[in-house]
């Protein structure tokens, strides 16, 4: 008995239309849980930001006081965590070999690697 192709090439098109069907209602289901948890952090955020009073001018120099006070603790964290190590052994590194060859490419390597140690120590993000 010689098979249907009809038949097979309608079942086919069903399966796989049931198929995308159903990835389709999972992948909107999916979205709408992270809309969801989104939007609720979002209103969380904006609860806190206009729940919070408008600060005066006594607040305001405390504020910048212990902000201040945090830059420079965290420079000195940075300093000391792997990131920071690591940038600095390069810094160190480059300058010992700008001394050693000071052609252009060493002094400027030298002066790129000190640079991103140095933005990496006062503000914790790391140049590329």
């Amino acid at each position: 008995m010689e098979p249907n192709y009809f038949r097979l090439t309608l079942s086919v098109a069903a399966g796989v239309f049931l198929g995308l069907l159903v990835f389709s209602l999972f992948s909107w289901f999916a979205a709408m849980l992270w809309l969801g948890a989104v939007t609720s952090h979002l209103d969380e955020i904006v609860g806190s930001v206009s729940s919070s009073s408008s600060p005066g001018p006594a607040t305001i120099s405390s504020n910048a006081q212990v902000s201040s006070d945090r830059a420079e603790i965290n420079a000195s964290d940075r300093q000391n965590t792997k990131t920071g190590k690591r940038l600095r052994f390069l810094c160190d590194e480059w300058t010992r070999n700008a001394s050693a060859t000071p052609t252009q490419t060493t002094i400027s390597g030298a002066g790129d690697a000190c640079r991103r140690y140095q933005h990496y120590i006062d503000t914790g993000v790391v140049l590329k």
